[in-house]
């Protein structure tokens, strides 16, 4: 019985110690294609979900993502970030301000970085042309997600599809003081992913969105309406 217990244990870790080569491997060829050193552009399609097996949608909204050696371009929905090695700038649509701070780039794949950093336990398997990864976040890890899945081309690595399982409850009741809690599922869908993005360079220039004026910043005339929270004090 011993042997046997022992036999398996080995046979569980190096099992265990396989798919962790693997998983690794997948994501670090996916992290090529969208390295913050090269230039690309990825569509993405947000698809928020009441419950983690309904396919009732609460939310869907689109976004893009476009990196070039001027900066980084991220919009979803109605809020757009843009960073250049100078300035970092959160422009939202919707609420009326631009957040103006310190450059901070960051890689759009940092959070599937951290996210596999902090998971208790991963699996990947290959379906009809795709890697899935799954990573599972057991006990104390910090994490805001019980289950993460990843949908990676096997031909050329690029992102498909990332499934988010959250474990706390989130109110979708669309009536004020009313209560229908849930667990959230999120999917954040890839498409028209190039390695050669076609971008206005002035959506990288601070003169769009702010104007100096006796030493002072102010929102330029588009933005007029805007507030300017200056995040580097």
């Amino acid at each position: 019985m011993i042997k046997l217990g022992i036999t398996l244990f080995f046979g569980l870790f190096f099992s265990h110690f396989t798919f962790a080569i693997e998983v690794e491997k997948v994501i670090s060829e996916m992290h090529k294609n969208y390295d913050l050193e090269s230039s690309f552009s990825t569509s993405l399609d947000y698809i928020l979900f009441k419950g983690h097996d309904s396919n009732i949608i609460s939310e869907q909204y689109d976004g893009v993502v476009t990196n070039t050696k001027l900066g980084h371009y991220q919009r979803m929905d109605r809020v757009e970030y843009i960073t250049t090695n100078e300035y970092a700038i959160q422009l939202n649509n919707d609420q009326k301000y631009i957040a103006y701070n310190f450059p901070k780039r960051r890689d759009f794949t940092e959070d599937l970085k951290n996210a596999l950093s902090s998971a208790s336990n991963s699996s990947v398997t290959k379906i009809s042309g795709s890697y899935i990864v799954t990573l599972y976040f057991l006990g104390f890890t910090g994490s805001p997600f019980s289950k993460v899945k990843i949908k990676i081309s096997s031909d050329d690595f690029l992102l498909e599809s990332v499934d988010m399982y959250f474990i706390n409850d989130k109110n979708f009741s669309s009536s004020r003081g009313g209560k229908d809690f849930s667990k959230p599922h999120l999917r954040i869908n890839y498409s028209n992913y190039t390695k050669k993005p076609i971008i206005n360079k002035n959506i990288f220039e601070l003169s769009s969105y702010l104007r100096k004026e006796n030493g002072l910043l102010f929102p330029v005339q588009k933005y007029k309406e805007y507030e300017l929270i200056d995040q580097r004090i």
